[in-house]
C-alpha cells in the first residue's frame, strides 16, 4: 500500500484576516464582526476601501485560477493489503482517532444510548433555557469516552496476541493446566496433537469464555460507534 492525500487545497485568497488584525490593533477587539462600524473613523473607512480594492484584484486573478484547484490523493493497494483487511485499516485507523482526540476543537452529538448512565446528558436546568444549555453541557465528555472506545478498539485489533490478556488468567503455581480446548484428535492415527507445548500454555494462561464474551462485546461496541459516529470524525 501507498497512500498520499495533500493538505487541503487554498482556494480562495481573502483579505479578512487583515482587517481582523487591523480592527484588533485599533480597536482591541479580536473580529471584525465585533466591532461597530459607527465607530470606524476615516482611518478605519480608508484601509477597508484599499483591502476591498485588493479583494477584487484577487477575486479577477489568482482566485479564478484556483477555483477548480483539486486536492491531491494518490492511493495504490497492494494485493497483501487485503488479506486481512480489517487489520490493514486498522494501522491507519488508530493513529488518526488518537490524533483526532488530541487535536479536535469540537464534539458531535452522542445519544445517550450510547454512553454509561453517569455521563449521559444531564438535565439539572428548570427553566427552557437552562434545559436547552444543559443538552450540550457534556457533549465534549461523552465524545471522549467513544473515542476512548474507538481507540481500545482498534488497539486490539493490531495487538499481535489478538488481546488475549483481556480473557485469558495466568496460572496459580502448581495449578494443574487444563490443555483440553488446545487438542485435536487425528481421525487416522486416534493421535492427540496439541497446539502449544505445555510451557507455552501456562505461559498464555487459562481461558475464561465468559471473560472472552464481555471482551468480544466491547470491541463489537467500538466497531458500531465508528460506524454510527464515522461522519463526526471531524476537527
Amino acid at each position: 500500500m501507498k497512500v498520499y492525500i495533500g493538505d487541503y487545497p487554498n482556494n480562495h485568497w481573502s483579505v479578512e484576516r487583515s482587517k481582523d488584525w487591523w480592527v484588533s490593533r485599533r480597536h482591541g477587539v479580536d473580529y471584525i464582526f465585533q466591532m461597530d462600524e459607527s465607530k470606524y473613523d476615516w482611518l478605519d473607512e480608508l484601509f477597508f476601501r484599499v483591502t476591498d480594492l485588493w479583494q477584487g484584484v484577487l477575486n479577477a486573478t489568482i482566485n479564478k485560477l484556483l477555483k477548480n484547484r483539486e486536492r491531491k490523493i494518490s492511493v495504490r493497494i497492494d494485493p497483501h493489503d487485503t488479506w486481512g483487511m480489517d487489520t490493514t485499516l486498522a494501522y491507519i485507523i488508530l493513529p488518526m482517532l488518537k490524533q483526532l482526540k488530541t487535536t479536535k476543537h469540537g464534539s458531535p452529538w452522542v445519544d445517550d444510548e450510547d454512553v454509561p448512565h453517569l455521563i449521559k446528558k444531564k438535565k439539572r436546568g428548570k427553566k427552557k433555557s437552562d434545559e436547552e444549555e444543559d443538552q450540550h453541557a457534556d457533549a465534549h465528555e461523552r465524545w471522549d469516552w467513544v473515542m476512548d472506545e474507538m481507540i481500545w478498539t482498534f488497539e486490539q485489533i493490531v495487538d499481535p496476541d489478538e488481546g488475549r490478556n483481556n480473557y485469558y488468567i495466568p496460572y496459580e503455581a502448581g495449578e494443574e493446566i487444563d490443555r483440553a480446548p488446545f487438542c485435536f484428535t487425528n481421525a487416522e492415527t486416534d493421535e492427540t496433537i496439541y497446539l502449544w507445548t505445555e510451557e507455552e500454555e501456562r505461559e498464555m494462561g487459562r481461558y475464561d469464555p465468559d471473560l472472552h464474551k464481555k471482551y468480544q462485546e466491547r470491541v463489537n461496541r467500538g466497531l458500531r460507534l465508528f460506524g454510527k459516529y464515522y461522519q463526526g470524525l471531524w476537527d
